[in-house]
């Protein structure tokens, strides 16, 4: 295969730029030559080739649940209609298997993007996109950028319009349970009593998430926002760019193995 471009360096675009490695494909990578900066619960749900043994996790997550499932999604995303939340996929008491995706990143961010010296730094726009598919530059193109960075709607390219629906979410580095929550455990609270719907600690890293049904105001210190995607109505490029990792494809319940195993298929 031709050379792959890979839009965006945070944990998703070097998973991709690990699996064209493994492939033996060459690619080049496309962003703003800085690691992300990630917040909230972060691990990794499933071991990724040559990073790690698969039959050797390196913690495992443990999960505690009060409340239900209607209530959690209510703090988060308010009435907004939601498939299904996290508070769904687990329940209280299960024990999963996982890998840091700190060490990961921090591994890849050396490995494949030379400390940002191989990363080629420009703001990625629907053009850009357009003229490579025109001129057969690449083989295959792996967004993993925001997505509305390469819609021709979201650019005015176009006049249809394009829905992007996502949650903003607060996040502290701290856990609420400084003394009750033991290490590598996450705690959803599907209840009304308390505006946090999670709070973790992960590695000796805490971290607590407030969503839509929280108060404007928060006695605490170190608040970041972030977006959670959760669907759109964009066809952009569908069929000639591999959308992936959460916010490249702009969809709930990606995780970010997902863009090494989904990179990896399309190589194949």
């Amino acid at each position: 295969m031709k050379t792959v471009a890979i839009l965006g360096t945070g944990p998703a675009g070097l998973m991709a730029a690990h699996a064209c490695k493994l492939a033996g494909v060459p690619f080049h990578l496309f962003g703003l030559g800085q690691k992300s900066i990630m917040g909230g619960a972060q691990f990794l749900h499933h071991a990724v080739p040559l990073l790690h043994n698969a039959e050797e996790p390196e913690f495992y997550i443990r999960y505690r649940l009060t409340g239900n499932a209607r209530s959690y999604a209510q703090k988060v995303y308010g009435n907004a209609e939601i498939p299904f939340v996290s508070f769904n996929n687990v329940f209280d008491g299960e024990v999963q298997p996982a890998w840091s995706l700190q060490k990961v990143y921090d591994i890849l961010w050396e490995d494949i993007a030379g400390g940002g010296s191989s990363i080629n730094e420009m703001n990625i726009g629907p053009v850009d996109v357009v003229n490579w598919i025109d001129d057969g530059t690449f083989g295959l193109i792996v967004s993993t950028v925001p997505k509305q960075a390469v819609c021709l709607s979201h650019n005015m390219l176009i006049q249809v319009s394009h829905g992007f629906w996502s949650q903003m979410i607060r996040v502290i580095p701290e856990c609420i349970f400084d003394t009750d929550l033991s290490d590598n455990t996450i705690m959803y609270d599907g209840t009304p009593n308390v505006s946090w719907y999670r709070t973790s600690r992960i590695n000796g890293i805490g971290s607590t998430e407030w969503g839509s049904g929280a108060p404007d105001t928060l006695p605490y210190k170190n608040i970041a926002q972030l977006k959670k995607p959760i669907n759109t109505t964009c066809s952009c490029f569908e069929g000639e760019v591999l959308f992936t990792g959460r916010h490249g494809a702009w969809k709930k319940g990606l995780l970010v193995h997902h863009a090494f195993t989904d990179t990896w298929k399309a190589l194949q």
